[in-house]
């Protein structure tokens, strides 16, 4: 967020629970957006007039359960940035240990994030 800040750019951050950003220090000097991921409507608020998302949600926990709601949201967030006409979608995928293969959300072909439109792309270290 610092960085963002720092070069110039607008910021908006989407959370469900804004109280919890109070004591950032770049809260302040962005806008909060108060939204669900699950929530379609909440979603397309917080994407509309934003060049660029990046996509940092995933459900955590295990099972079918986490698997859909991590894969919907994800869908959502797409077909919203879509819709508000977002340039590009940066997508952090799901984390694993080292060594580990990825089965839940990596790796989905056309239902993957990285195949949707907008652009998107994943976070490169």
């Amino acid at each position: 967020m610092p960085e963002l800040l720092a070069a110039g750019h607008r910021v908006r951050v989407m959370t469900r629970t804004p109280e919890r950003l109070r004591d950032r220090p770049w809260a302040g000097e962005v806008d909060i957006a108060r939204a669900d991921a699950t929530d379609a409507d909440q979603v397309a608020a917080a994407c509309a007039g934003v060049d660029v998302v990046y996509y940092l949600i995933h459900a955590l926990g295990g099972g079918a359960a986490f698997e859909d709601t991590d894969r919907r949201t994800a869908e959502l967030m797409a077909g919203a940035a879509r819709n508000a006409g977002v340039g590009r979608l940066v997508y952090l995928g799901a984390l694993r240990p080292q060594g580990r293969s990825c089965r839940r959300t990596c790796g989905r072909g056309p239902r993957s994030p990285t195949s949707c439109s907008p652009p998107a792309s994943p976070p490169r270290s």
